[in-house]
């Protein structure tokens, strides 16, 4: 294998999520949101109701961006905190009305991208990338845990 031509797909694959990720940002600018904020409300939306525990999860980010991402979607009204009336360690996140109004505008908008963006591969072209993606995701999770037990 030659790993000089892995190297310049794994920057390469960097460089284009990272591209992605400021075209859409650029779209989500005049909403008050970022990429971040909108994958939160995505996963709130999805769920209907959710703790901040598992949207931690669920998202792959640090509980204080968290905090922070679900700080800026209460203020703007897009998102609900309810405690747990049994255990008040517990809260509840769900989508307002207006979140899910929002979530869904922005998730036709996000389709328009991406429409975009795969413009000229074909379904095979995308199943044999994804494939790829997951046995590449799949090698590290397997190495991690391997680290994690030595």
């Amino acid at each position: 294998m030659k790993f000089g031509n892995v190297r310049h797909t794994m920057v390469l694959l960097s460089i284009v999520d990272n591209k992605f990720k400021a075209l859409f940002n650029s779209q989500l600018e005049s909403y008050d949101l970022s990429f971040k904020t909108y994958n939160m409300l995505m996963k709130i939306v999805f769920r209907e109701k959710i703790s901040q525990s598992e949207l931690t999860e669920l998202t792959k980010t640090d509980k204080a961006a968290v905090t922070r991402g679900l700080n800026h979607l209460t203020k703007k009204g897009l998102v609900l905190r309810v405690k747990d009336e049994y255990d008040k360690r517990k809260t509840e996140i769900s989508a307002t009305e207006a979140g899910k109004k929002l979530f869904h505008e922005l998730h036709d908008l996000h389709h328009d991208i991406f429409a975009v963006v795969l413009s000229g591969i074909d379904e095979s072209g995308l199943d044999q990338f994804e494939a790829t993606l997951n046995i590449i995701e799949s090698n590290i999770n397997d190495h991690q845990s391997r680290m994690s037990h030595e």
